[in-house]
């Protein structure tokens, strides 16, 4: 992965909130947007922001069910990142 790569991951991570929200996806292995927005006591914009930053990181993919969106973890990613990351600090 390049380093490039690793910037815009981990400057996506960076803020609390959208971390916290990239955990919630992972940790349900998929959840509905409006169970995120419920879940936090910030604006629906505020969270379309977020989860458009969690997406331009390939941390989380989207798809429409019906009317509403499914935010799903980038399993193949975060495997990767920490497989690369694993094997990185395993040099030290």
């Amino acid at each position: 992965m390049r380093d490039q790569r690793y910037v815009s991951i981990f400057r996506a991570l960076g803020n609390e909130t959208r971390f916290a929200i990239f955990k919630m996806i992972v940790d349900s292995k998929g959840i509905y947007c409006s169970e995120i927005i419920k879940a936090f006591p910030i604006s629906q914009s505020a969270i379309s922001l977020h989860l458009k930053e969690l997406r331009n990181a390939h941390l989380i993919r989207q798809k429409k069910r019906g009317n509403v969106l499914y935010c799903l973890p980038n399993r193949h990613l975060i495997k990767k990142l920490t497989g690369e990351l694993q094997s990185y600090f395993e040099k030290y």
